[in-house]
């Protein structure tokens, strides 16, 4: 140690600073390396929680999509249930105006066949000699019409045949047994 007492004594006093010094710095060394392990839980958790929200998205997104392609599904299966009854309404619509064309050719048969027994009972012969020819005409005329009736009643029921209502029903499936069915009636 040097003679000089004021230099001992800065020399004594660096020296003891130099110690705190020296130990503030470990301490403030011991205290970052808690705050960084502190930081490493952190971290750590933040990992965990990205790896877990990672996890989640993908397990939402995965159950999005089966939803969707379910949603998807029921769409395109009402998609054809729709088209089916609309196939179906456009086969009543049809069958509705077929019938009422038939209906009408009915009444129109009938009324001949009214008029021609009428004039059997109660016409006499000078009316009648006068009518034949007119309603043999007309006869021919019926003949005719009611030929391609029975033929246009034919193509409708094959045209809907594919309906299965209406192929389980009980309609004749060719020409010559509605000719028959509908000349016996």
């Amino acid at each position: 140690m040097p003679k000089n007492r004021i230099l001992s004594r800065i020399i004594e006093i660096s020296n003891i600073s130099r110690k705190e010094y020296d130990d503030r710095e470990c301490a403030e060394r011991e205290r970052l390396k808690k705050n960084a392990e502190k930081v490493s839980l952190m971290i750590m958790d933040v990992v965990r929680d990205a790896k877990l929200r990672r996890k989640a998205t993908v397990n939402i997104n995965k159950r999005n999509k089966q939803e969707k392609e379910k949603i998807r599904q029921k769409i395109e299966t009402l998609k054809l249930k729709l088209a089916d009854v609309d196939a179906r309404i456009r086969n009543l619509d049809v069958l509705g105006e077929e019938t009422e064309k038939m209906d009408q050719h009915l009444a129109t048969l009938e009324s001949y066949k009214d008029y021609c027994l009428d004039l059997v009972e109660k016409g006499t012969a000078s009316v009648i000699s006068l009518e034949v020819p007119c309603l043999d005409k007309r006869l021919q005329q019926l003949e005719e019409i009611h030929e391609s009736r029975v033929q246009r009643e034919f193509n409708v029921r094959q045209n809907l045949l594919e309906d299965k209502d209406i192929a389980s029903s009980s309609w004749p499936n060719t020409i010559e047994s509605v000719n028959g069915k509908l000349l016996c009636k």
